[in-house]
Protein backbone atom coordinates (compact mmCIF):
# COMPACT_ATOMS: atom_id res chain seq x y z
CA UNK A 1 0.00 0.00 0.00
CA UNK A 2 3.04 2.43 0.82
CA UNK A 3 4.11 2.01 -2.74
CA UNK A 4 0.98 3.10 -4.48
CA UNK A 5 0.79 5.93 -2.19
CA UNK A 6 4.48 6.43 -3.31
CA UNK A 7 3.39 6.36 -6.77
CA UNK A 8 0.56 8.81 -6.69
CA UNK A 9 2.25 11.50 -4.90
CA UNK A 10 4.97 11.51 -7.46
CA UNK A 11 2.22 11.35 -10.33
CA UNK A 12 0.33 14.07 -8.48
CA UNK A 13 3.54 16.46 -7.44
CA UNK A 14 4.52 16.36 -11.57
CA UNK A 15 1.07 17.23 -12.44
CA UNK A 16 1.40 19.70 -10.04
CA UNK A 17 4.85 20.83 -11.64
CA UNK A 18 3.07 20.77 -14.95
CA UNK A 19 0.69 22.94 -14.06
CA UNK A 20 2.89 25.56 -12.54
CA UNK A 21 4.90 25.58 -15.71
CA UNK A 22 1.97 25.97 -17.41
CA UNK A 23 1.02 28.86 -15.25
CA UNK A 24 4.21 30.60 -15.65
CA UNK A 25 4.06 30.12 -18.78
CA UNK A 26 0.71 31.85 -19.37
CA UNK A 27 1.55 34.84 -17.01
CA UNK A 28 4.81 35.31 -18.99
CA UNK A 29 2.74 35.43 -22.32
CA UNK A 30 0.26 38.01 -20.60
CA UNK A 31 3.33 40.23 -19.45
CA UNK A 32 4.73 40.26 -23.04
CA UNK A 33 1.29 40.94 -24.53
CA UNK A 34 0.77 43.71 -21.86
CA UNK A 35 4.38 44.70 -22.39
CA UNK A 36 3.74 44.51 -26.05
CA UNK A 37 0.25 46.52 -25.66
CA UNK A 38 1.94 49.20 -23.76
CA UNK A 39 4.60 50.34 -25.69
CA UNK A 40 1.99 50.72 -28.51
CA UNK A 41 -0.42 53.62 -26.49
CA UNK A 42 3.09 54.71 -25.47
CA UNK A 43 4.30 55.28 -29.09
CA UNK A 44 0.75 56.09 -30.09
CA UNK A 45 0.68 58.80 -27.81
CA UNK A 46 3.89 59.74 -28.34
CA UNK A 47 3.35 60.08 -32.34
CA UNK A 48 -0.64 62.19 -31.35
CA UNK A 49 1.10 64.34 -29.32
CA UNK A 50 3.66 65.21 -32.07
CA UNK A 51 1.00 65.43 -34.29
CA UNK A 52 -0.60 68.12 -31.92
CA UNK A 53 2.88 70.10 -31.94
CA UNK A 54 2.57 70.33 -35.58
CA UNK A 55 -0.58 71.45 -35.95
CA UNK A 56 0.29 74.37 -33.55
CA UNK A 57 2.83 75.55 -34.91
CA UNK A 58 1.43 75.30 -38.25
CA UNK A 59 4.52 73.11 -39.45
CA UNK A 60 5.78 73.02 -42.79
CA UNK A 61 8.18 70.85 -44.57
CA UNK A 62 9.55 73.76 -46.54
CA UNK A 63 8.10 77.18 -48.02
CA UNK A 64 5.97 75.87 -50.20
CA UNK A 65 4.62 72.73 -48.60
CA UNK A 66 1.21 73.36 -46.95
CA UNK A 67 1.37 73.99 -42.95
CA UNK A 68 0.74 70.25 -41.30
CA UNK A 69 -3.46 70.16 -41.03
CA UNK A 70 -5.96 67.84 -41.84
CA UNK A 71 -5.08 68.55 -45.81
CA UNK A 72 -2.14 66.25 -45.07
CA UNK A 73 -2.71 62.62 -45.42
CA UNK A 74 0.08 62.31 -42.32
CA UNK A 75 -2.21 64.33 -40.36
CA UNK A 76 -4.60 61.76 -40.84
CA UNK A 77 -2.79 58.74 -39.79
CA UNK A 78 -1.03 60.33 -36.54
CA UNK A 79 -4.27 61.79 -35.36
CA UNK A 80 -6.99 59.14 -36.57
CA UNK A 81 -8.14 56.13 -34.85
CA UNK A 82 -8.61 53.91 -37.93
CA UNK A 83 -4.57 53.85 -38.49
CA UNK A 84 -2.52 50.70 -37.83
CA UNK A 85 0.50 51.05 -36.20
CA UNK A 86 2.31 50.39 -39.19
CA UNK A 87 0.98 53.32 -41.00
CA UNK A 88 1.51 55.65 -37.71
CA UNK A 89 5.47 54.04 -37.91
CA UNK A 90 5.70 55.19 -41.43
CA UNK A 91 4.04 58.81 -40.71
CA UNK A 92 6.55 59.39 -37.78
CA UNK A 93 9.56 58.14 -40.11
CA UNK A 94 8.15 60.82 -42.98
CA UNK A 95 7.68 63.58 -40.36
CA UNK A 96 10.91 62.98 -38.81
CA UNK A 97 12.81 63.82 -41.38
CA UNK A 98 11.05 66.83 -41.96
CA UNK A 99 11.24 67.94 -38.90
CA UNK A 100 15.09 67.31 -38.84
CA UNK A 101 15.19 69.56 -42.01
CA UNK A 102 13.59 72.61 -40.65
CA UNK A 103 15.71 71.82 -37.06
CA UNK A 104 18.89 72.22 -39.11
CA UNK A 105 17.57 75.32 -40.99
CA UNK A 106 16.28 77.17 -37.29
CA UNK A 107 19.82 76.18 -36.17
CA UNK A 108 21.19 78.06 -38.82
CA UNK A 109 19.17 81.15 -38.64
CA UNK A 110 19.96 80.92 -34.64
CA UNK A 111 24.10 80.66 -35.89
CA UNK A 112 23.65 84.11 -37.70
CA UNK A 113 22.03 86.09 -34.96
CA UNK A 114 24.48 85.12 -32.59
CA UNK A 115 27.03 85.89 -34.87
CA UNK A 116 25.60 88.84 -35.43
CA UNK A 117 24.26 90.02 -31.61
CA UNK A 118 26.78 88.24 -29.58
CA UNK A 119 24.81 87.90 -26.50
CA UNK A 120 26.29 87.38 -23.22
CA UNK A 121 26.70 83.59 -22.20
CA UNK A 122 29.12 83.57 -19.82
CA UNK A 123 29.03 79.76 -19.38
CA UNK A 124 28.33 79.12 -23.01
CA UNK A 125 25.36 76.73 -21.85
CA UNK A 126 23.11 78.44 -23.20
CA UNK A 127 21.42 77.19 -26.63
CA UNK A 128 21.87 78.71 -29.69
CA UNK A 129 18.71 78.10 -31.65
CA UNK A 130 15.45 79.69 -31.92
CA UNK A 131 12.33 78.94 -29.79
CA UNK A 132 10.56 77.31 -32.92
CA UNK A 133 14.04 75.50 -33.36
CA UNK A 134 13.57 74.38 -29.80
CA UNK A 135 10.13 73.27 -30.29
CA UNK A 136 11.01 71.42 -33.23
CA UNK A 137 13.54 69.43 -30.81
CA UNK A 138 10.86 68.60 -28.57
CA UNK A 139 8.81 67.48 -31.56
CA UNK A 140 11.86 65.39 -33.09
CA UNK A 141 11.94 63.79 -29.74
CA UNK A 142 8.38 62.50 -29.33
CA UNK A 143 8.74 61.07 -32.87
CA UNK A 144 12.05 59.43 -31.85
CA UNK A 145 10.51 57.84 -29.36
CA UNK A 146 7.07 56.94 -31.29
CA UNK A 147 9.51 55.19 -33.60
CA UNK A 148 11.63 53.26 -30.97
CA UNK A 149 8.20 52.55 -29.04
CA UNK A 150 7.04 51.09 -32.53
CA UNK A 151 9.35 49.45 -33.78
CA UNK A 152 9.93 47.27 -30.63
CA UNK A 153 6.25 46.54 -30.09
CA UNK A 154 5.85 45.57 -34.00
CA UNK A 155 8.89 43.57 -33.71
CA UNK A 156 7.33 40.76 -31.91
Amino acid sequence: MHHQTSRVSVIASDLTEDINIGQASAATNSKIEEDKSGRLMRAQEFSRRAAQWLVLIRFRAHAAAPSFSSSMSHYHVLLGAASSDAERLSSCRTMLICVHRQVAAEEMAAQAKFAVDRPADPYGAEWRITGRGAVLHVIADLLSEAIRAFESALAE
